[in-house]
């Protein structure tokens, strides 16, 4: 089950999450949260969370009691809290790739003289941290 965001505010329901978490069914779904940094960052730093962020209370009661099994996908997990990080039962992080491990990417997707030249290619993946695949 996947929940999406509200195409115009960028927005995702906290009672929307709350009621699939009730109507998945455990033993044969998992329920999927892309973008999950509006819930799960409840401290934004310099930028203060959008109104219809849930407070931190309510996220922790949320996990401890949601039924069903969730994968959550954050970019921010250095500012989730660690009251919230320790209701999980695990964490996996993905490095950034190096300039190396892009050029590779980007050979293997775009032969060469193909879309780039190797010079282009190998400009891509040193001025651009993003990862291409």
């Amino acid at each position: 089950m996947f929940l999406r965001t509200d195409p115009q505010s960028g927005n995702r329901s906290f009672s929307s999450l709350q009621l699939a978490s009730r109507l998945a069914d455990p033993s044969r779904e998992i329920l999927v949260l892309d973008e999950a940094d509006v819930l799960l960052n409840v401290d934004f730093g310099c930028f203060p969370p959008p109104d219809s962020s849930p407070k931190k209370g309510a996220v922790n009661e949320f996990l401890d009691s949601a039924p069903a099994r969730m994968i959550f996908i954050s970019n921010l997990t250095q500012r989730i809290p660690d009251s919230i990080l320790r209701r999980f039962s695990c964490h996996i992080g993905f490095e950034d790739y190096g300039p190396a491990q892009r050029r590779r990417i980007w050979d293997s997707l775009t032969p060469s003289g193909e879309l780039f030249t190797d010079l282009e290619r190998q400009s891509l993946a040193s001025r651009f941290k993003a990862n291409p695949a």
